[in-house]
């Protein structure tokens, strides 16, 4: 069972914040026996009882519990403490991210708040995190172990997390090279916030080693911002959905 990284709420035999699947009957294209997801809470007086808003990877809504079955993980999730510290600096060592170069910053991941991923006592897992006000950035996300359910149970977690934290946002930066992240990212209901053509060249002046050609020989060039919605404004739509009104993603220079 997935170790809880904080308090949950709980109801029956589904607790808060846990990875559940799916075993009602077909609804419709965006939902089907067997997709995972992530219980946000209870649901509301006047929900059908007993009932759980659930967040799955292309919709967020209420769902009885009759129809919800709690998900064993083969790894668990913790927060780091600091006596992870070095081996989670290693971690990123190897990924060449203890340093992340990001909008012509340079951001040292190793101090930030981290998520990691626990499979027999060994690390399979690291995501590094900064909220900051209504917002909250994913700095890093890395797994040792693929198609084991590592990253989206570490990108479910920090979503709760920042849930807690009352943020509207999570948002992170990739590059034009990085089809598999972009893959992934996009189907968990992120979307293009902006997109930075060039500031990959501003990134060279503070990490210097960031390379020419990158995954599937593509040259790195350009930022992609993408973003999921946690909680409606007036200026937005529907969480993980981009804004009604949305013009196509800005470029800048």
């Amino acid at each position: 069972m997935t170790n809880r990284v904080g308090p949950r709420r709980w109801r029956g035999d589904l607790h808060e914040g846990e990875p559940v699947e799916y075993v009602g009957p077909e609804r419709d294209e965006y939902l089907s026996p067997g997709d995972r997801g992530r219980l946000i809470t209870p649901g509301e007086v006047g929900d059908p009882p007993p009932a759980w808003v659930v967040s799955f990877e292309n919709t967020t809504e209420v769902f009885a519990s009759a129809h919800l079955r709690p998900v064993e993980l083969p790894f668990s999730l913790r927060r780091a403490d600091g006596s992870d510290r070095q081996a989670v600096g290693d971690f990123l060592e190897e990924r060449s991210t203890a340093k992340v170069a990001r909008l012509g910053e340079l951001v040292d991941a190793t101090v930030q708040e981290t998520l990691v991923a626990e499979k027999d006592g060994r690390i399979v897992g690291v995501l590094t995190y900064i909220i900051d006000d209504d917002s909250c950035e994913v700095l890093t996300l890395h797994v040792a172990e693929p198609s084991i359910g590592v990253g989206s149970a570490l990108l479910r977690e920090v979503e709760w997390l920042a849930r807690g934290e009352d943020c509207r946002r999570v948002w992170l930066i990739t590059t034009n090279d990085n089809l598999d992240a972009l893959r992934f990212y996009q189907r968990r209901n992120f979307y293009f916030a902006a997109v930075h053509v060039g500031g990959i060249a501003r990134d060279r002046k503070v990490k210097p080693g960031i390379p020419a050609i990158g995954e599937h020989g593509i040259f790195i060039m350009d930022e992609l911002e993408l973003q999921k919605t946690l909680r409606p404004d007036p200026k937005q739509g529907l969480p993980g959905m981009p804004p009604p009104e949305a013009s196509p993603p800005s470029s800048r220079r």
